[in-house]
């Protein structure tokens, strides 16, 4: 299943890097509106990256990338994903991609954002793309 996880990851970096690039510039674009570096509100990052992705074209491309990713993974969909919960989320640290398969869940998770959580929730943005693919339960 490792391979797997290594093939989804390296096809949507080798394949997807324009919607990747894109990613970056809405995250770019959502920190902009920032009152600093820094925020402690979600709806400051969520909000702005979102749309941002949309005025990107980013969140229509994604169900198409997610297809394509889980066919990487061995897998298909009985129906084809939409841009919108369960198989794309927008949320405070990045994106989303998700699709339910008969080995479990494939989360995608593109990360332009991190939160420290200590004092307080305080986001930021990332100096470069954290991408982590797993299979969830």
């Amino acid at each position: 299943m490792e391979d797997s996880l290594e093939s989804v990851r390296s096809r949507l970096c080798s394949a997807h890097g324009n919607v990747l690039a894109m990613i970056e510039a809405s995250a770019d674009a959502a920190v902009d509106t920032w009152p600093a570096d820094t925020v402690t509100e979600r709806h400051h990052v969520v909000d702005p990256f979102r749309a941002a992705l949309v005025e990107h074209d980013v969140i229509d491309e994604l169900p198409q990338i997610l297809e394509d990713l889980v066919a990487i993974a061995g897998g298909d969909l009985s129906v084809p994903p939409v841009a919108a919960p369960p198989y794309v989320v927008v949320t405070s640290m990045g994106v989303l991609l998700r699709a339910t398969l008969p080995r479990g869940r494939l989360v995608v998770a593109v990360h332009p954002f991190a939160v420290d959580r200590e004092p307080s929730p305080t986001y930021h943005r990332r100096d470069e793309l954290a991408i982590d693919v797993s299979w969830a339960e």
